[in-house]
């Protein structure tokens, strides 16, 4: 018969239970746990106390005397573009996605760039147009799958150098 102080072979001496045995391993865990719940309330707390930052302007603007209207046109025979991007009268650059086709968009105010960019989607022609006062100053047209097109124009006003 095995007395108190003998043990079966293989048997845990009565110091290293199970629960003995689990209890760094018990402290461990917490321990990484409360890290992690720290570390994500210090990233939500920096996100949330984070200033709000102004659009970054593609060049900086300059009182300009008015320039007239600005007209950007994109056509194609079919379908639509994938993105229409271009720049508005307050020089900031727009984007427009999956827009139908013919799409057009008329800025009053002046600017000191004019830029206009599309991607067709599918297959097939697209054109790109800017005007000035009615004028055409701008004009540029790609064929094929996904065509591309980039008019760009000296803003009303300003001159080219």
């Amino acid at each position: 018969m095995v007395g108190s102080n003998q043990r079966w072979p293989g048997q845990l001496p009565a110091e290293a239970t199970p629960e003995r045995r689990r209890g760094p391993l018990r402290a461990a865990l917490v321990a990484a746990s409360l890290l992690t719940v720290l570390g994500v309330v210090t990233v939500v707390l920096a996100v949330v106390a984070a200033p709000e930052t102004a659009p970054i302007a593609l060049v900086e603007q300059e009182p300009l005397s008015a320039a007239g209207t600005v007209t950007y046109e994109v056509t194609a025979s079919t379908g639509s573009a994938h993105s229409v991007a271009y720049v508005g009268g307050d020089n900031l650059l727009r984007t427009e996605v999956a827009t139908p086709l013919p799409w057009r968009k008329r800025i009053l105010s002046p600017t000191l760039a004019l830029a206009l960019n599309a991607q067709r989607n599918g297959v097939g022609d697209i054109t790109c147009r800017i005007s000035v006062n009615g004028r055409t100053v701008a004009e540029q047209t790609a064929h094929g799958l996904y065509a591309v097109v980039n008019c760009t124009a000296t803003a009303p006003g300003k001159t080219s150098g």
